[in-house]
């Protein structure tokens, strides 16, 4: 019984998602995409927030890592721009990747629809608590 309860434990723990990364750097975009795909997610990537807007439009992604500070449209507004478009539908998972959170915008940051953040640098062991967290089946 023991081994049967193993087996479903491991194949949750290995739960391919599907992700997008958003971030105007592109040595930060290789470096997720890196991270993830060896983890086993399948990774696609946008260089601003109309980028992003377009891709969740077009796609069903489990969680959106999304820079804060881009240019053509932020992290806060394409953030906003997604939840009008979900309009009370489907929940897409946003994390604000950021190098210069503030904890006194962190309202902000979740008025904006963004459920979560990662100060950056980051350790790939926060990413990886991340993801369990949010994948599909922990909501």
């Amino acid at each position: 019984m023991s081994v049967v309860l193993d087996q479903t434990l491991e194949a949750e723990s290995n739960l391919s998602l599907k992700i997008l990364v958003t971030d105007d750097d592109e040595l930060s975009r290789r470096l997720m995409r890196v991270i993830l795909t060896h983890e086993g997610h399948r990774v696609e990537v946008a260089a601003n927030g109309l980028e992003a807007l377009e891709a969740v439009k077009n796609n069903k992604f489990d969680i959106v890592f999304m820079d804060l500070s881009m240019p053509e449209m932020d992290g806060m507004e394409a953030s906003r721009q997604i939840r009008a478009w979900e309009n009370e539908g489907s929940h897409t998972f946003i994390v604000a990747l950021t190098a210069s959170y503030l904890p006194e915008i962190g309202q902000a940051l979740f008025d904006s629809g963004i459920d979560n953040y990662v100060s950056k640098p980051f350790e790939v062991g926060q990413i990886q608590r991340l993801l369990k967290y949010s994948s599909p089946s922990s909501h």
